[in-house]
């Protein structure tokens, strides 16, 4: 009886592996994902553009979960834990002279993230994209 239900909560794990590995790839139209990813930290200044094009169709990454989203934009340049559970995920947009070269000291870093461009991607508790803004922070 024990090796049975062995069997079937292993059963459930895989099946649980495979519908969550199996998610649809996102084409957002127009939007070159691998420039977005190139421009990691908007240095380029590649970013604005797709940015824009992001936030058009952004009714497309709504309900898009954590790992697609990852997928699609790669790492986010920050995250940050809000409340009851969510997540947000912040991408720079725009070159920023303190953000394309080292910071010298913890005031530096302050100043440059509080005068970014920035995309905003929030999750809700379970790890779904409920809102996209463009935005400074």
């Amino acid at each position: 009886m024990k090796n049975k239900k062995s069997v079937i909560a292993l059963l459930l794990l895989f099946l649980c592996g495979l519908f969550l590995s199996c998610q649809e790839k996102v084409q957002i139209e127009g939007f070159d994902e691998t420039s977005w990813k190139a421009d990691t930290k908007a240095c380029q200044d590649k970013r604005a553009p797709l940015a824009s094009l992001l936030f058009e169709q952004r009714t497309k990454l709504k309900d898009l979960s954590e790992m697609q989203i990852r997928d699609l934009l790669g790492a986010p340049n920050q995250t940050e834990l809000i409340e009851r559970q969510q997540k947000q995920y912040l991408y720079f947009i725009k070159p920023h002279e303190k953000n394309c070269k080292q910071p010298d000291t913890q005031s530096d870093r302050q100043a440059n993230d509080a005068t970014l461009d920035v995309l905003l991607i929030r999750f809700n508790a379970v790890q779904q994209v409920n809102e996209v803004v463009l935005t400074k922070k």
